[in-house]
């Protein structure tokens, strides 16, 4: 049975929401869903003024823009040098979005005065509508969780100081570590020409609940409390909105977002 479930393709139900918390007037998050392109896309915008809203809501339509360009297999040549062949093709074609949402992102933080110093975190995915795996992409500290069989997982790792000091310094102390600033982040699309980028593919399997969240969510909730909201509706939007309004609850610090993905079997 395990085995079946594995093989056979899951359909996706999707929803999602943000806020700007109780803290912020303006929401720099941004999120665009699109099930007929298999794009899913979370960024939390960083910048003086506007600029951060700029920042992610850039990020997100650009990366939208150039997956509705590469719809064919015969991708525009300006897009080739993009793309890192030694990933999967689906898998190429989310980083390949990514670094194009960079190139945008930098260009324009770079070209216009208002916009200085602009930069966006992002977490995306990439589910081909009907097959066995999803691709997940990320840079900065945006998130995203697999719930599977009553259990969470954290797939991405955030690109932090705090994060970074962990790998460096397993021993440091929670007093040293809490002198890092909690938003100190070490990647993000727009601070550089070029960008590294995180990727992995796993399996998506009917039962999967995968969270892709900004870091309101995350520094406002437990993974154990997480674990919980997902589970206490089947509807993806509702469980979106509840993680919004726990967040809130416990303190709204910063603009949250949560895009939720649920597989269920045909």
């Amino acid at each position: 049975m395990e085995a079946a479930r594995k093989r056979e393709p899951a359909h996706a139900r999707v929803g999602g929401a943000t806020h700007p918390g109780r803290r912020r007037k303006l929401n720099e998050d941004f999120l665009i869903m699109r099930p007929k392109l298999g794009l899913y896309v979370v960024a939390d915008g960083v910048g003086g003024l506007n600029a951060g809203e700029v920042a992610s809501a850039l990020t997100a339509h650009s990366m939208c823009n150039f997956f509705e360009s590469t719809e064919q297999d015969d991708w525009p040549e300006k897009y080739r040098a993009l793309f890192d062949l030694t990933l999967k093709p689906p898998a190429q074609r989310l980083s390949a979005a990514i670094r194009k949402a960079n190139d945008d992102v930098y260009r324009t933080a770079h070209t216009r005065t208002a916009h200085q110093r602009m930069n966006s975190t992002v977490v995306a995915a990439h589910w081909p509508p009907g097959s066995t795996e999803i691709h997940i992409g990320h840079v900065g500290d945006s998130r995203c969780y697999r719930l599977r069989d009553g259990e969470i997982e954290v797939l991405t790792r955030d690109h932090s100081l705090r994060a970074q000091a962990l790998i460096d310094h397993p021993t440091i102390t929670r007093q040293a570590l809490a002198g890092l600033s909690a938003h100190a982040i070490t990647r993000a699309l727009g601070s550089k020409e070029s960008v590294e980028i995180d990727m992995l593919t796993t399996e998506a399997l009917a039962g999967d609940i995968f969270l892709l969240c900004s870091d309101g969510i995350n520094r406002m909730l437990e993974d154990e409390v997480i674990l919980e909201v997902l589970q206490l509706s089947d509807d993806p939007r509702a469980v979106a909105q509840l993680l919004i309004d726990f967040a809130n609850d416990a303190g709204g610090r910063d603009n949250s977002t949560a895009l939720v993905i649920r597989f269920e079997n045909r």
